[in-house]
């Protein structure tokens, strides 16, 4: 069975992929981060993340299992997560560009609990 592993904060988020401390506790900002190592590291692991979560990669190749669907991608991708959902990725190596680019911005809930938009996140697709 695969490990299920919970990210509850930035902080340990970034533990998790092995960068450094974040700058902010509720939010974090990062490009070109060197994600092959990263890509071992989550590659077969089940996550469940109390996080927002969106990231645009490029060259970074496999299969991304979300909720109760496969995804594979191969080009550029932009993709949205929110809190308490399940992620599976399956990284596929000899398909992967020498050029992987990745932006990834992660924050948690607590950034936006008292704002309009925590109201109506719910509301968007």
């Amino acid at each position: 069975m695969k490990e299920t592993i919970h990210i509850k904060s930035v902080s340990q988020f970034h533990q998790f992929v092995g960068q450094a401390k974040p700058k902010h506790p509720l939010i974090s900002v990062e490009y070109g981060f060197s994600y092959s190592d990263q890509v071992t590291e989550i590659n077969q692991t089940r996550l469940v993340s109390d996080l927002y979560l969106i990231v645009l990669k490029e060259g970074v190749c496999g299969k991304l299992t979300y909720g109760h669907n496969s995804y594979d991608f191969d080009e550029g991708t932009l993709l949205f997560f929110a809190p308490g959902q399940v992620l599976e990725f399956e990284s596929n190596p000899e398909t992967e560009d020498e050029s992987r680019e990745v932006w990834r911005l992660l924050f948690h809930p607590d950034l936006i609990r008292k704002s309009d938009l925590a109201n109506h996140i719910d509301h968007y697709s």
